[in-house]
């Protein structure tokens, strides 16, 4: 192998986004007991049983749910008509984790009152949580039968839709939603990724981009409008996005995601700075290191390329790429024995990572390296005697 052999493994990895793991459908649960709820409740009992009912929301807020539940208790049997209490007592036992328990008195709730949607909502949720997708359907639009301007209800009912693949009616439900509420944000980026799944990339950025509009600091359509405008090539206006959303939410990931975006509109000045940002946000945040190193390693800045390459390996050890271009550097500056040491540890990550494309490639290096070794001892060898 000659010196000035050259194996850029960098090219590829300069270019990478690590916006990667894009957020699930924004769905809304019962978080908190219901005010509407508790006004029932208040109508329906003596003030003392008020105050005790007000005790026990003040232990559900704190996560006491086990003394929640045993005032609830109580109240259920002083009240046993009432069907707020039931419901209230669902979610308590689903804070508790009693699953069998919490859909029981969601029943019992709207067995009491089957005009009671927040009973069909929370029996819902609960389905949906345990995967129970037809069960959360039913219950979803019963709810939003009793109460059309539900717009959390509707949210749900089509991530139900969109989960058991019938996109066509999570479109109409949301579609439909959005009339009741149209200040609703969530509606907008669930509805964005229904027209996603019917691969309508134009239908989808809308959605997106009024879901942000809605709500500036909601984190999740940013992610997926840049996605679809980085899988166009449209470099400007996902630069434009990005910068927008670091306004909300200045991660080192956000950062680094705007520096590549720089990169491949060849503003390198620009792009370095946005990784130094992300190092300033995290200082162990390899992937910056790691293309800072790139960039050096480009404008043949052997040492600054080092230093980055082995500071992304200082704080990821299992960063491949960053040993395979440490061994290129090495290899362009001659140091063939050191190149070879951080070739076979490129070489057994990227096999663990079954990255057999640059496995076979580092392999092609390594025979190439240690057939020219043969080559050297073999012309180095005295002539025998005759």
């Amino acid at each position: 192998m000659r010196k000035g052999d050259n194996f850029w493994f960098l090219a590829i990895i300069c270019a990478t986004i690590i916006i990667g793991g894009m957020p699930s459908l924004s769905f809304s649960a019962s978080e908190d007991l219901p005010s509407s709820q508790i006004k029932k409740i208040s109508y329906l009992t003596d003030r003392k049983t008020q105050m005790m009912l007000q005790k026990a929301e003040r232990y559900y807020k704190l996560g006491d749910y086990r003394q929640a539940l045993k005032i609830y208790k109580e109240a259920v049997r002083l009240y046993p008509d009432n069907p707020a209490l039931y419901s209230n007592l669902g979610m308590i036992y689903g804070k508790l984790g009693d699953y069998l328990q919490e859909l029981k008195m969601y029943k019992k709730a709207i067995e009491k009152d089957p005009n009671m949607y927040e009973a069909y909502f929370n029996l819902a949720t609960s389905a949906f949580k345990a995967e129970q997708y037809k069960v959360a359907i039913d219950n979803y639009s019963k709810a939003l039968q009793l109460k059309p301007e539900l717009s959390a209800a509707a949210n749900n009912l089509a991530v139900c839709y969109l989960r058991t693949g019938e996109t066509d009616k999570a479109i109409e439900v949301l579609s439909s939603a959005i009339k009741y509420a149209p200040a609703d944000y969530k509606l907008y980026y669930n509805l964005g990724q229904a027209y996603e799944a019917k691969d309508e990339p134009e239908k989808s950025a809308a959605e997106y981009k009024a879901s942000i509009k809605r709500m500036p600091s909601f984190v999740p359509p940013y992610q997926k409008l840049i996605n679809l405008l980085l899988a166009q090539n449209n470099y400007i206006e996902a630069e434009q996005t990005l910068r927008l959303l670091i306004q909300y939410d200045k991660t080192p990931g956000n950062y680094y995601n705007l520096g590549v975006i720089l990169g491949k509109e060849g503003k390198t000045k620009e792009e370095i700075e946005m990784y130094r940002q992300a190092l300033s946000c995290d200082n162990t945040f390899a992937p910056a290191y790691y293309n800072l190193g790139v960039i050096y390693e480009k404008e043949n800045n052997r040492e600054k390329a080092i230093a980055h390459y082995k500071s992304a390996i200082y704080y990821e050890p299992k960063y491949a790429k960053a040993y395979a271009n440490l061994a290129n550097i090495y290899l362009n500056m001659g140091k063939k024995n050191k190149a070879l040491e951080y070739l076979y540890v490129a070489r057994n990550l990227f096999a663990q990572q079954r990255d057999l494309y640059n496995v076979e490639k580092i392999n092609k290096i390594i025979n190439a390296c240690n057939d020219g070794a043969k080559n050297n001892q073999s012309s180095q060898q005295p002539p025998e005697e005759k």
